[in-house]
């Protein structure tokens, strides 16, 4: 399978903002700069003016259907610093969206500079146009833009958009297989495969892309405990099925390179890895099924031809692996097991999915050519790389191209066909083999038609008997956080303007602004310090004069005067200055204490005397009663003897 043509991928449709439409943070700002700061917000007109410059390449990013790792950056670093925003001003927060409709132009003078609530516009569809069928079925409103004051709405359009960005990267990878296997050996200079590569980059950019949804979704378990609290609330960037179908499709197809790379591989002892691997792939794509087929009952979400694609690839793809796990499971129970009747029931188990993932393609196709062309071509989710005619990669069209309905329907069919030889190939040689020489029970397989355990439902027909091992799918992706404390993503290039000359410096946005509350508190510290180092001075000033005082008492000024006079001697030359003079009050007690200690060693001498003599008379009694207790034994004996 190694060598089998590759299936798109798809991206996620971005989430646009109104056209010509800036949110006023300059007026909020200030307001806030002025009363929560106590600072003159003309000093941050320049910091100001950069953070809509970077929400402005955020929208370019958002407004355009194709996109860069750049891009990607460059809404990253719009997000880190939303987050930073709100950690400055969090009145920011409490911002409701039910302000935003009274009128500024009757406010009086005294309340002139007063801040006026941000303003935040937003498509309320993904990428094109709402579902009006339902939405005119159920009379609904036809409001198709989001206006709110609310900050954490763009927050979360912006990660949203993070994911989306994430995705469509992702997808425009070229994933064809090499014309060489990566098994061979290569050399230093040829260095890595690109196709490997191309996999690997992949694989990074959708596990990013699925923790942007799995964050939007309110998922626990986060690391980022700073991205947590405003995404869980009112209004939402779209609903909760179609996060889920994007949260499920990221980590289904991120799921789907470590796959394609084992293929490549191809090793024996990696089947049963591999098999684990497919599994999952649909086990994600059930999943997705499963959201798609909710989100058919919510308006304002996607558009029915989008709706229809999601369906058409979700359904399409669950089949496919499901069949791509029938074969590693059958090549496993073969290989290691040695059961030859059960392969055969796998090689057909795989043979009928893949008969009704062509089903599924084909009535797709139909139903996508006969719907009319809408917004959804303007961003368009499919991106993959179109090889030549000739089949060899890199001299087709490039990522960006727009793929048409019926280049989709050729891929799916590329793919069946290839995948379908393999499979009935495989069957076909395990039924003749098994029939002709192993004669082993074969385990009853579902109809052509019943693929209801792909997508984990139990299945309408019950059987009686044995049935094939469902394997239990391993997860080898999970997603990948992005810092919002990341140093390069809040570095920003300030242009500072003067009259003479003008200065670029890298710095960080508000990084300067203290509130007015903590610099009281900073004040207070400080003379709470103030009065700690005067007290403990003042303590000091206390010990010092009592060690004067003991000083003075013990007079020791008669000392200096003695070194003063034996130094007068030393000049002299007289030969009396050995002769040590000392004060007689320091003789006397001097004399006093040899005194007392010749007396306590006397003492100590006399007890240590007298505790001798009791010890010998102790020890002589102690051998005069062994004498006779030796005389009496000898007497004793003699008696015997006699």
């Amino acid at each position: 399978m190694e060598g089998v043509p590759r299936l798109y991928m798809i991206g996620l449709p971005a989430k646009r903002c109104v056209d010509n439409q800036k949110p006023n943070f300059s007026s909020a700002l200030n307001h806030e700069i002025q009363t929560s700061y106590d600072r003159d917000p003309s000093f941050y007109s320049a910091d100001i003016d950069t953070l809509l410059a970077l929400r402005k390449s955020a929208m370019s990013v958002v407004m355009s259907s194709a996109c860069n790792v750049e891009d990607c950056t460059a809404l990253k670093r719009y997000y880190a610093h939303l987050v930073r925003l709100t950690d400055k001003f969090p009145k920011l927060l409490q911002q409701q969206s039910s302000g935003l409709q009274e009128s500024y132009d009757d406010v009086e003078a005294g309340t002139a500079r007063e801040s006026k609530p941000l303003m935040f516009k937003w498509k309320r569809a993904l990428g094109g146009k709402t579902n009006l069928q339902h939405q005119m079925k159920n009379n609904m409103d036809s409001t198709s833009v989001v206006d709110t004051g609310d900050i954490g709405y763009e927050m979360r359009c912006v990660l949203y958009n993070v994911g989306a960005a994430h995705s469509r990267l992702a997808a425009a990878q070229d994933r064809s297989p090499p014309l060489v296997s990566s098994s061979m050996p290569t050399t230093v200079d040829d260095g890595e495969i690109p196709s490997n590569n191309a996999l690997k980059i992949a694989c990074t950019h959708l596990q990013c892309a699925s923790w942007a949804f799995q964050q939007l979704l309110g998922a626990d378990g986060s690391n980022n405990e700073q991205t947590k609290w405003n995404h869980r609330q009112q209004p939402q960037v779209t609903s909760r099925a179609v996060l889920e179908f994007a949260y499920n499709v990221t980590l289904a197809q991120a799921q789907e390179c470590i796959l394609e790379k084992s293929m490549m591989d191809g090793r024996k002892p990696l089947i049963i890895e591999a098999t684990k691997v497919s599994a999952m792939i649909c086990e994600y794509f059930a999943g997705a099924v499963d959201a798609v087929q909710r989100v058919e009952q919510e308006p304002y979400c996607v558009s029915t031809s989008r709706l229809e694609k999601w369906r058409l690839f979700s359904e399409f793809k669950c089949r496919y692996y499901g069949a791509v796990t029938a074969l590693f499971q059958g090549q496993h129970v073969q290989d290691q097991l040695q059961q030859m009747g059960t392969r055969v029931s796998y090689y057909r188990r795989a043979v009928n999915l893949l008969g009704r993932a062509g089903l599924i393609s084909e009535s797709g196709g139909k139903t996508a050519a006969s719907m009319s062309k809408d917004e959804d071509s303007a961003d368009d989710d499919y991106y993959y790389y179109l090889e030549s005619e000739h089949g060899h990669p890199g001299t087709g069209r490039s990522a960006a191209a727009k793929v048409r309905k019926e280049e989709e329907l050729e891929m799916r069919r590329d793919t069946l066909s290839f995948a379908m030889d393999v499979a009935a190939a495989k069957w076909r040689a395990a039924k003749s083999e098994n029939e002709l020489i192993y004669h082993e029970p074969v385990v009853p397989v579902l109809s052509d038609d019943d693929d209801s355990d792909c997508l984990g439902n139990t299945s309408s027909k019950t059987t009686h008997g044995r049935q094939l091992e469902k394997v239990k799918g391993a997860s080898l992706v999970k997603p990948i956080a992005f810092s919002v404390d990341d140093p390069e993503l809040l570095a920003v290039v300030l242009v500072t303007n003067n009259n003479e000359s003008s200065s670029v410096t890298t710095t960080t946005l508000f990084k300067d602004l203290v509130p007015t509350v903590t610099r009281h508190r900073a004040a207070m510290y400080r003379t709470e310090k103030r009065n700690l180092e005067e007290d403990m001075q003042s303590l000091c000033q206390e010990a010092d004069d009592r060690l004067n005082e003991f000083s003075d008492t013990l007079h020791l000024e008669c000392l200096e005067m003695y070194k003063s006079k034996n130094g007068e001697f030393s000049d002299s030359g007289n030969e009396k200055n050995d002769v040590i003079e000392l004060p007689q009050q320091l003789v006397n007690c001097c004399a006093a204490y040899q005194a007392l200690l010749q007396q306590r060693q006397e003492k100590d001498g006399i007890i240590s005397s007298a505790v001798e003599e009791d010890q010998l008379d102790i020890d002589m009694a102690r051998l005069s009663a062994a004498v006779q207790a030796v005389d009496g034994m000898l007497d004793e004996i003699d008696r015997f003897l006699k």
